[in-house]
């Protein structure tokens, strides 16, 4: 991999891709299926996934029905069972092949932030960097403090700083190699609600800025409508619903789908022809709804 300094620091290093990314997308998981060790029990089932360069996906769904796994998988924190995850174009899982995580070029955030205590703010950040020389690394790291703006608190120790400041610290640390995708778990629920605000504006923001190809997984549908170019709607094991923000918000494909997104009240009506008769008036059905004369169908 090149590695090249822009003069802006609002830029980080793009990462060249493997020619079949344009095809497969930076992430790619096809017909996946994971199960935990000793356990029958599909957590992925037929699981897929593809995310283009620079895009912004969101997987929202209930707890326990896999979001996490979804990460793991990709990062090669979890083996999968069968089916392909590709990253960069590169054949990463299958049943018969396993790269370690360190090989993947992927940025994870965990849930609970996951730094190291006994190192400053500039050493978690460049944790990921030893390959570089001291000036390299040195320059990269403040680089990438100063567009997390975290850079007057380089030489605190983590325990010293709030939790939204954490929080930047941790994603910093996961963009400082130049991933080809930045995964995050679930970064705001450990937040209060004044500091979730601030936290899903500064990744909106950092995000934009750098280019990165972002998952993020979350049970709260708002967050997924602020943040995405795509939210996937998960059931369990595997993708019920995907599209724009306002696709999935205005034409949801069920009240599983319509519920996560979220509060709703739904009126019981009965299909005629194209149109749903219900108490409060004739709504139109969409285009490509198909339903027999008489079906009875909330709205």
């Amino acid at each position: 991999m090149k590695l090249f300094w822009r003069k802006n620091i609002n830029s980080v290093l793009q990462p060249d891709l493997d020619p079949q990314s344009e095809e497969t997308g930076v992430i790619h998981m096809d017909s996946v299926y994971c199960a935990y060790k000793g356990s029958t029990e599909n957590i992925l089932a037929s699981f897929n996934l593809m995310v283009r360069s620079g895009e912004f996906v969101t997987v929202l769904g209930k707890s326990g029905v896999g979001k996490t796994t979804i990460l793991r998988a990709i990062a090669g924190l979890e083996r999968i069972n069968s089916g392909y995850v590709r990253v960069g174009g590169q054949l990463a899982s299958s049943s018969f092949v396993h790269s370690p995580p360190d090989k993947r070029r992927v940025g994870l955030v965990f849930q609970d932030y996951a730094l190291f205590p006994h190192m400053t703010v500039f050493e978690n950040v460049g944790f990921g960097l030893r390959t570089l020389n001291s000036n390299e690394r040195t320059r990269r790291v403040l680089d990438i403090l100063e567009l997390a703006d975290i850079k007057l608190h380089a030489n605190r120790y983590v325990n010293e700083i709030s939790g939204g400041e954490q929080q930047r610290v941790a994603i910093a640390r996961a963009l400082a190699p130049n991933p080809l995708a930045l995964l995050l778990d679930e970064p705001y629920s450990n937040l209060d609600l004044p500091l979730r605000d601030d936290l899903r504006k500064y990744v909106k923001r950092i995000v934009k800025q750098t280019g990165a190809t972002t998952i993020l997984v979350t049970h709260d549908g708002e967050e997924a409508l602020a943040h995405s170019d795509r939210v996937a709607i998960m059931g369990r094991g595997s993708i019920k619903q995907i599209g724009t923000p306002q696709e999935v918000y205005q034409s949801p494909v069920s009240e599983e789908v319509a519920s996560l997104l979220g509060p709703c009240e739904f009126v019981p009506g009965v299909v005629n022809g194209k149109t749903v008769e219900t108490e409060i008036g004739v709504f139109k059905l969409s285009p490509d709804t198909i339903f027999k004369n008489g079906t009875r169908v909330n709205t």
